[in-house]
């Protein structure tokens, strides 16, 4: 949704942290649109990113794992 500015405004930053959440979590499609996301991006970007990444994990992914 982020990437195409669907229902939230286009953010690359937010939609490749989502997709390497993705990614983490087994979803090997997300992969393909987190490479061509990153194509676009800037380094300082994708650092941002990454840190969102490790905010998230830790907010919405650890809290649900069995």
């Amino acid at each position: 949704m982020y990437l195409l500015g669907r229902g939230e405004p286009q953010n690359d930053v937010q939609g490749y942290a989502w997709l390497n959440i993705a990614v983490g979590q087994g979803y090997a499609c997300a992969e393909k649109f987190k490479e061509l996301v990153a194509k676009r991006m800037t380094r300082e970007g994708i650092a941002r990113a990454q840190e969102l990444v490790r905010e998230y994990w830790e907010d919405y992914v650890l809290p649900f794992r069995d």
